[in-house]
């Protein structure tokens, strides 16, 4: 294999058994001092790729998500103690039970093996996963996005010292030495890992599920939706939606929906406006209401579409809607409601209790406003 891919699985799948039995702990705290002690070295990769990708008119999104702060030393250091401080998962026993015939049978934890990694464009990806990764006695074959190959280097290398004065074998931790696409189908073709996870665009997480022979662990499209309840603390609740917000909206799990239950509306959407706009953002028209809206009002009755928020990024922020009756197929526009006689006894109870006696249509007017 020209790119060496095997080599690197070899010698890190030759040394699990050194990994598990070793201190691990301490080389997560190792490594917490030496970022400490080193980071100006990271910063300096890190700008060499800002450089880079500004050039190559990489977009704003992605290069926030590329560049590495001074605030991001805290974070990540913080999180290695904190993981280093976790009790050992391995050797744990658990749903321990005795047979009839005396002989105990149960769960024991033991390391996955060989995990690769293929992830985009955000450094800090390089320590988060790892750390995990090494406190569960695991190794890592890493595939950063070309972007930020400096400062995926400058990382490695500080985790092969960390994991030398810790006395665990630095092949534990390995970065694929090329940004070249095809070792990301070289990976996915490799069966001597024992996991493979991708991380970043729908676009790639398609494309290593298509390609793999080995296990994958992928993530689906975010979900991430903050629900304000009307026994909620609102306090909590407006700290909770701008931290999830206005931190970094550029990240995969920046809040995307903000739905409010209708007795609390009108006193927690002024706080979130007021704090937002005190925090420089802007309120504009939506481009639509909230999906679960759309279904025609029946005679009446109010419409209690309230209202959308949406940001620049396209995220959507709603007010609860009224009565949102569940989607089905035999709701969505066009559909009959079905008899009774021709779906099974079950089904057709649960369209007698949820289908809305009123077809469904174009959404009623509603107000809409947007976060920006």
């Amino acid at each position: 294999m020209t790119l060496g891919l095997r080599e690197l699985a070899e010698r890190a799948k030759a040394k699990l058994p050194l990994l598990a039995k070793g201190r691990r702990d301490e080389a997560l705290l190792r490594m917490a001092a030496l970022l400490s002690e080193r980071w100006p070295e990271v910063l300096r990769a890190n700008q060499m790729d800002l450089e880079e990708a500004e050039r190559a008119g990489l977009p704003k999104a992605k290069l926030d998500r590329l560049a590495l702060k001074e605030k991001d030393l805290k974070t990540l250091t913080e999180g290695l103690r904190q993981i280093a401080a976790l009790p050992d998962p391995l050797g744990r026993i658990e749903g321990l039970s005795k047979r009839p015939n005396g002989l105990r049978v149960g769960r024991i934890r033991v390391p996955l093996g060989l995990i690769g990694f293929i992830y985009e464009a955000r450094p800090g990806a390089t320590v988060e996963a790892v750390a995990v990764a090494l406190k569960a006695g695991n190794a890592m074959l890493l595939r950063g996005g070309k972007e930020a190959f400096r400062s995926n280097r400058a990382l490695v290398s500080l985790w092969h010292e960390a994991l030398r004065e810790a006395g665990l074998p630095e092949e534990a931790v390995s970065l694929v030495p090329t940004t070249d696409r095809e070792a990301i189908l070289e990976m996915c073709r490799l069966e001597l890992l024992d996991l493979l996870i991708p991380r970043g665009g729908e676009e790639l997480i398609r494309l290593v599920q298509k390609e793999a022979r080995v296990p994958v662990l992928a993530h689906a499209k975010g979900v991430n939706h903050l629900y304000v309840d009307e026994k909620a603390d609102l306090s909590m609740a407006l700290r909770l939606a701008l931290n999830g917000k206005t931190q970094r909206p550029a990240v995969c799990n920046a809040l995307e929906a903000l739905l409010v239950h209708e007795k609390v509306a009108e006193a927690f959407l002024p706080l979130l406006e007021g704090a937002m706009r005190e925090r420089g953002w802007s309120f504009g028209p939506a481009p639509g209401p909230f999906p679960s809206s759309r279904r025609r009002c029946p005679p009446g009755r109010t419409s209690g579409t309230g209202s959308t928020w949406t940001s620049s990024s396209g995220s959507r922020w709603s007010r609860a809607w009224r009565r949102p009756w569940p989607t089905s197929p035999a709701t969505a526009p066009g559909t009959r409601r079905p008899s009774a006689r021709r779906t099974p006894r079950r089904l057709g109870a649960f369209w007698r209790r949820w289908t809305p006696p009123w077809s469904f249509g174009t959404p009623p007017p509603a107000s809409t406003t947007a976060l920006s």
